[in-house]
C-alpha cells in the first residue's frame, strides 16, 4: 500500500514500539526515517524517558533541531523521575534563560518535585516569583497547590 514510508505512520510505529518497550525496534524505525517532524522527536524522547532511557533521550534532545515546550517538559520530567534533580533544574534554567521558552503548567508541575527533593528554599522562591511576575500560576489550581506543597517541603512558610 505504500504507507510504510509515510511520516505519520512511521511516527505511530515509533510510538507503538517505545510504549510497548520495544526499544530496539523504535530506535530502528526512528533512525531509518529520512525526515522527522517535531512530533516524531517528542514521541521518541517522551517514550525513552518513560522507559528509563534518560541518557539516550537526552542525547536525542540535544540533537533535536527545533525543541519546544513539550520536549523541554518531557526531559525535565524524565530527569526528575529518575532522581536527576540537578539535571532537571539545569534544564529548566536553560529553557527559560537561554532559549526563552515560557514554562507551561506541565513544566512547572514537572520541576517542583526536583525543587522539593533538593530542598532549596531559594529555588522555590525563584520559581514562585517567576510565576507571579508572569501571572502564569494564577489560573492553575494544580500549580498553586503544588507550589504551596513545595514551599512547605522546603521549609518556607508564608504567614
Amino acid at each position: 500500500m505504500g504507507f510504510e514510508s509515510h511520516l505519520y505512520v512511521k511516527t505511530g510505529l515509533v510510538n507503538m514500539y517505545v510504549e510497548s518497550g520495544g526499544l530496539a525496534e523504535c530506535k530502528k524505525v526512528f533512525d531509518e526515517m529520512p525526515e522527522k517532524y517535531r512530533v516524531t522527536w517528542n514521541v521518541m524522547i517522551t517514550g525513552l524517558a518513560k522507559q528509563g532511557e534518560i541518557e539516550f533521550a537526552r542525547f536525542l534532545f540535544e540533537k533535536m533541531p527545533d525543541r519546544d515546550i513539550v520536549s523541554w517538559s518531557r526531559m525535565i520530567d524524565g530527569h526528575t523521575r529518575m532522581n536527576g534533580y540537578s539535571e532537571a533544574l539545569g534544564l529548566f534554567r536553560r529553557m527559560v534563560a537561554d532559549d526563552g521558552v515560557e514554562p507551561c503548567e506541565i513544566t512547572v508541575l514537572a520541576i517542583l518535585p526536583a525543587v522539593w527533593n533538593i530542598g532549596d528554599v531559594k529555588i522555590c522562591q525563584l520559581i514562585l516569583g517567576y510565576g507571579e511576575k508572569r501571572g502564569s500560576h494564577v489560573h492553575h489550581i494544580r500549580v498553586t497547590n503544588s507550589l504551596i506543597d513545595t514551599n512547605a517541603k522546603c521549609g518556607w512558610y508564608v504567614h
